[in-house]
């Protein structure tokens, strides 16, 4: 197989599964340290603790993030955070069990490996979600998909 030939494969795919609305959330902070983090699902139920560095109330670099719905813990994720959202090497774990550990993106677990992450691209499409067929998404009209960028031109 050529390498344009898994390149554009590797790109189609991680198109097709990635296609979903951007939500409507909003920053919520840390009652204790006033440190903020995206919280892309709000609900004046949630709540959170962040242990770790803020950089202009935001929360950014290593540390710990525990969610809170209706002040019982639903989800803690230790690793990187950049401007408010998981950024890179961390592990979200869940009330129910479920765990993600690997490579975040914006927030978004994508487990790429570290040496396709630096040409991850987020594009957003000029066209709405009109049939409301994405869900969970805080009633967001918005598509995006994330297109790896190839490092040397195609020819």
């Amino acid at each position: 197989m050529t390498k344009f030939n898994f390149t554009f494969i590797t790109l189609t795919l991680i198109a097709l599964s990635a296609v979903a609305q951007e939500p409507q959330g909003k920053f919520i902070a840390d009652k204790r340290t006033g440190c903020k983090v995206w919280d892309p699902y709000y609900s004046t139920d949630d709540s959170i603790t962040w242990i770790g560095n803020c950089k202009n109330k935001i929360a950014e670099g290593f540390g710990t993030l525990t969610w809170f719905v209706k002040g019982k813990q639903e989800a803690q994720y230790i690793g990187m955070m950049q401007k408010g959202v998981p950024n890179g090497k961390g592990k979200y774990s869940y009330a129910d069990g479920f765990n993600q550990d690997g490579n975040f993106f914006d927030g978004e677990f994508l487990n790429l490996s570290d040496s396709y992450l630096k040409f991850l691209q987020k594009n957003t499409l000029s066209i709405i979600d009109s049939t409301d067929i994405f869900v969970n998404d805080g009633g967001s009209k918005s598509l995006f998909y994330y297109a790896l960028a190839p490092k040397d031109s195609i020819k």
